[in-house]
């Protein structure tokens, strides 16, 4: 799954990235958790736009918001026949912006949080299913967007971590990825893949980000190679000198 990540990138460079026509009104965050708002793109009237969206997909048919905290992910493979992700899988596609995003591997007794980042430094586009819901019991009520991270099979990279990761969409794929007249599931399927490992790096970060009120750089601070020869003594674990970049 995918339950953390990082937008610290400047408004410019992420409006340049993503081919938006104003750079968006965000401050660098370091620790996006589920509940919390976050930068989501999508095609509006033929144009690309940056809204804040609140993370957990709430469906359109949904009596309230409490099932919201459930459906932050949406597994890649089945996503498109879920009743909770179908409308939005045909017709609200997106792409959330970011920096990095976070994931813990269980080791022992404890957990251990790793940054996950692209080499090139550049913004990473995770894939996302976007949903408008209203109060039904509220005439009137405002409007709440939301959003999920759909996530797929890990690369080699992620498997020493994770059994899951983010959909990255490469920068080529992105506009059949959020083309609302693109509605046939099969059309964009192939896009869901796990990103190439030599896109990314990883490396051990403080348990400081375990605490989603934490904030700031703390929580994406290398701990050093230490954690990784700890593992290797530990387990004689071959791990790839450039999963630490």
């Amino acid at each position: 799954m995918c339950s953390r990540f990082a937008l610290t990138t400047p408004p410019e460079l992420i409006a340049s990235a993503f081919r938006l026509s104003d750079p968006p009104v965000v401050r660098p965050r370091y620790n996006i958790a589920p509940t919390q708002d976050a930068l989501v793109v999508r095609v509006m009237d033929g144009d690309r736009e940056g809204e804040l969206m609140h993370w957990g997909l709430i469906p359109f048919w949904s009596r309230d918001t409490s099932i919201n905290a459930r459906l932050v992910n949406a597994r890649a493979e089945t996503a498109s026949g879920r009743t909770a992700f179908r409308n939005a899988f045909r017709k609200r596609r997106c792409l959330i912006p970011a920096s990095g995003f976070f994931e813990w591997r269980r080791e022992d007794r404890h957990k251990r949080a790793f940054f996950i980042r692209p080499i090139s430094r550049q913004p990473m586009a995770i894939a996302g299913l976007y949903e408008e819901w209203r109060d039904p019991d509220r005439p009137g009520a405002p409007l709440v967007e939301s959003f999920t991270i759909l996530t797929t099979e890990p690369n080699v990279l992620m498997r020493d971590i994770h059994h899951r990761m983010p959909v990255l969409i490469d920068p080529v794929e992105q506009d059949l990825w959020l083309d609302p007249d693109v509605t046939e599931p099969e059309m964009v399927h192939h896009l869901l893949r796990p990103t190439p490992s030599d896109w990314l790096e990883a490396y051990c970060v403080s348990s400081y980000v375990d605490n989603p009120a934490h904030e700031g750089p703390e929580c994406v601070h290398p701990m050093g190679p230490s954690c990784i020869e700890e593992r290797r003594a530990a387990e004689g674990s071959q791990i790839p000198d450039s999963l630490w970049g």
